[in-house]
């Protein structure tokens, strides 16, 4: 199995999980970012850490949907985005196909024809 290049260059000395946080940091800021002070108990801290890098996942993967809509409307190939995120083509519209601003309006109905059809209020019985 051979190692992506890139990925190696990225890895090569890369921060572990105990490096983290940096020293340099003042435990001000890490408490401020973590919610906690990195002088508490390890799994207390090592907990908000993933806390915290969780919510800032969730705020970047909504980030990078919106991106990516914005690149379809603006008549950007599926395959130019999936190599922007390094992915296939077909995983990269598998992914954000669905995002709110790509699927297709609902019809607007002409003038003149019947409004849409709704189902029928459930019957309840008097029981």
């Amino acid at each position: 199995m051979s190692t992506d290049p890139d990925a190696a260059s990225l890895m090569a000395g890369a921060p572990t999980a105990r490096d983290f946080p940096p020293a340099h940091l003042p435990a001000e800021l890490v408490a401020t970012v973590f919610g906690v002070w990195p002088q508490q108990d390890d799994e207390v801290f090592d907990l908000a850490v993933v806390r915290r890098l969780a919510e800032l996942r969730r705020v970047v993967e909504r980030q990078l949907a919106d991106a990516v809509a914005d690149a379809r409307l603006d008549a950007a190939a599926w395959s130019a985005i999936a190599a922007a995120l390094g992915t296939t083509r077909q995983a990269a519209h598998q992914r954000y196909s669905s995002h709110p601003l790509l699927l297709p309006d609902p019809p607007v109905p002409a003038p003149g024809d019947p409004p849409p059809s709704t189902p029928p209020p459930a019957h309840t019985s008097g029981l």
